[in-house]
């Protein structure tokens, strides 16, 4: 109700889940995502990504570390945030649980996506450090 609500007035609700850390546009999802989430964000994806672009950032982390499981609505928007990351050549690095990891390897479209554990770690890859497993 409060997406429809905030799209009926035109409400940038992208600040939930967008911002710039570290020179990085990063992408998190809540703990209650679902489909009406995915929505919202996908409505602000390509904007704010091509934002980031236009001010120079070339780096963006997709945080799904608060997500227990991957349904399609995450699939889709996962696979939505890959073309876009392709299209803008930015460096992505994706943020997730052992549990969303796994779900992810079950699919053909999702097999291949490599989750790292933290921003930190996301951070350190893109600096062409891996860091020591714990």
């Amino acid at each position: 109700m409060k997406g429809k609500i905030s799209r009926a007035l035109n409400l940038d609700t992208s600040y939930k889940y967008f911002q710039i850390r570290n020179g990085v546009l990063l992408l998190t999802l809540p703990p209650n995502f679902g489909s009406a989430v995915g929505n919202e964000v996908s409505l602000h994806l390509r904007a704010k990504m091509a934002e980031a672009v236009d001010t120079g950032i070339d780096k963006v982390v997709f945080d799904l570390s608060a997500l227990r499981t991957a349904d399609i609505s995450l699939i889709k928007l996962g696979l939505e945030f890959m073309q876009l990351c392709s299209e803008l050549s930015l460096k992505q690095r994706m943020i997730g649980s052992q549990a969303v990891s796994a779900e992810c390897k079950k699919y053909e479209e999702t097999k291949d996506w490599s989750f790292v554990g933290s921003f930190e770690e996301a951070l350190a890859v893109f600096g062409g450090k891996e860091l020591a497993a714990a």
